[in-house]
């Protein structure tokens, strides 16, 4: 099963968060990443979380450069325009069916500490019932699957300053280079 790493960027740790930039890797090279149109900051009450954001993920928007290319895709959409987008991505990596003739899951996501950003992931689709049928329903964590195989860590920051000991060039909250992260610690550690 091709495993793709996902990361998302979201207005905060509440049940009504809003999905700001999503992004999936198969590899460094490979890549869908999107920034939603439709977000808007001023929604976001608390003052504090507001310029958390700005600081930390407002401005690292607009770092990926703009693209159609199914190995490089980048976009700027609505989340109906995103999930469209994202479902072309997808098929690139072929449909798998049993002997029946029915859809079976081809694809497994990953991702540090999915809580937010696998419910965001099933929001494009309208829940997790409609995700592509090649996606498998359940995402795996990376940080529990680390620490299932013992290698201990004691915050997700702990993983990120390990993923950034394999690669200096990349930055924190920005989806696609939090989504690489995810990538370099599980093929340091994970395999």
């Amino acid at each position: 099963m091709l495993k793709i790493f996902l990361d998302t960027e979201f207005t905060g740790l509440t049940q009504h968060t809003v999905l700001i930039a999503i992004a999936l890797v198969v590899d460094v090279g490979h890549y869908f990443y999107a920034e939603n149109t439709a977000f808007n900051l001023s929604n976001v009450e608390d003052e504090q979380q507001r310029a958390w954001l700005e600081t930390n993920v407002i401005a690292n928007l607009g770092q990926v450069p703009y693209s159609n290319d199914l190995k490089k895709m980048s976009i700027q959409g609505n989340p109906q325009q995103i999930a469209m987008a994202l479902q072309i991505w997808l098929e690139q990596f072929g449909i798998k069916k049993d002997e029946s003739g029915n859809i079976v899951p081809n694809i497994q996501v990953w991702a540090d500490v999915p809580h937010y950003d696998w419910v965001l992931f099933c929001e494009l689709f309208e829940g997790a019932l409609k995700i592509p049928k090649q996606i498998h329903w359940k995402c795996v964590d990376l940080y529990s699957y680390l620490e299932g195989r013992g290698i201990k860590t004691n915050s997700i920051d702990d993983l990120a300053t390990v993923a950034k000991s394999v690669n200096t060039t990349l930055f924190r909250h920005n989806a696609l280079h939090d989504a690489i992260y995810g990538l370099k610690v599980y093929e340091k550690y994970g395999q």
